[in-house]
């Protein structure tokens, strides 16, 4: 029964890549097409769900406050986008790396910068659209390396590790799918 059932699991995720790839295989054909005919083309977007478990960290360092734990804020801000209300209390939506200040903080995987500026409660934030759904967040960055607009490749700097609004050096990282914040551990690399 745990064969069949791994069996099934197999099949329906493979079935998935498939359908991705056909996607972009019909995306690739179109920017081709319109290269060739001098129109201008779409940036092409690389599906995140084929890496969860393979992304590289956006810092190095250790965690130290886990996604779902409780929060206490002072300012109780919630991030861009969030459905958390204003309340100073809440379930955390993202990891906290405690990290040296001024390490590099990079992109998890291809994307273009939507954001990159102060945002009350999370120092300086950087925001990248991953397309098809998928957007990173990295808050308390000490500084922003890049703009928006602009697209990153995986592992390319952002920007460098900051103080959390408590004291110590760390990176606040944010993955959502769908819209909805998921736990980004299972979407990195295990170490």
């Amino acid at each position: 029964t745990a064969l069949l059932a791994d069996t099934d699991r197999r099949r329906d995720l493979n079935a998935q890549l498939v359908g991705e790839l056909q996607v972009a295989q019909q995306k690739l054909a179109d920017t081709v097409a319109n290269l060739r005919s001098g129109r201008p083309v779409d940036a092409v977007t690389v599906p995140i769900a084929a890496f969860r478990g393979a992304l590289d960290w956006p810092a190095a360092g250790r965690v130290s406050a886990r996604f779902g734990t409780s929060f206490t804020s002072a300012t109780g801000t919630p991030l861009p986008g969030s459905e958390q209300s204003s309340a100073p209390t809440g379930t955390r939506a993202g990891i906290e790396i405690a990290a040296t200040e001024g390490a590099p903080v990079r992109a998890i995987h291809p994307g273009t910068v939507t954001y990159a500026d102060a945002f009350d409660g999370f120092g300086t934030l950087v925001i990248v659209d991953h397309g098809g759904g998928a957007v990173s967040l990295y808050g308390y960055l000490g500084s922003a390396q890049v703009a928006p607009g602009r697209a990153v490749e995986p592992g390319e700097p952002l920007g460098t590790v900051g103080l959390a609004p408590a004291g110590p050096a760390a990176l606040y990282f944010e993955l959502r799918v769908d819209g909805r914040p998921v736990n980004p551990v299972q979407w990195l690399k295990s170490r």
